[in-house]
């Protein structure tokens, strides 16, 4: 279901409750971004683009690892992601305090693609949190934001090691 054209009208619709927390939890955020990236005006980038930009501006030079503990990705998605931005021209990557670490800022290119989304992002948010109600959007934001906190990052596996898998 990842066109929108597929999906019945909100209020017809019946979404059954998935036995799986992670189900239904990658669900939403699935079509979260898609009514994002749907927005008119919404840049060529993806809703995960934007989120890489949009914390680097925050912070204005971050680390790889910085990076992908604030965002929860891995240090392998980071690289990926980071060089795909480099490639755009979007992002610059400059030494850090050693050798290993590498810092990251936007570009006036990346600058001018975060503005140009931010636009669109903005009225996409404000549909969301009116569709959705101003204090569950408070309440769910607190709860993803607890959620997140409870849930260490999982260690790096060896190469060649497949990952651990969880029960539950």
């Amino acid at each position: 279901m990842t066109n929108p054209r597929d999906r019945h009208h909100a209020a017809v619709a019946e979404v059954p409750v998935l036995p799986c927390f992670c189900a239904n939890l990658r669900r939403a955020a699935r079509l979260v971004s898609q009514l994002y990236e749907n927005e008119p005006e919404w840049p060529n980038m993806s809703i995960a683009q934007f989120s890489l930009l949009q914390a680097i501006a925050r912070r204005e030079a971050l680390t790889h690892a910085s990076l992908g503990s604030l965002l929860g990705l891995d240090q392998t998605t980071v690289s990926r992601s980071l060089a795909t931005l480099g490639r755009l021209r979007w992002v610059r990557m400059a030494p850090g305090d050693d050798r290993r670490e590498r810092r990251v800022t936007l570009t006036s290119t990346g600058k001018l693609q975060l503005r140009r989304a931010e636009r669109a992002w903005r009225r996409a948010q404000a549909r969301l949190r009116r569709q959705y109600r101003a204090d569950k959007w408070n309440k769910m934001l607190r709860a993803l934001t607890a959620l997140a906190a409870a849930i260490p990052m999982i260690p790096p596996t060896e190469p060649g090691r497949p990952r651990r898998k969880q029960v539950g």
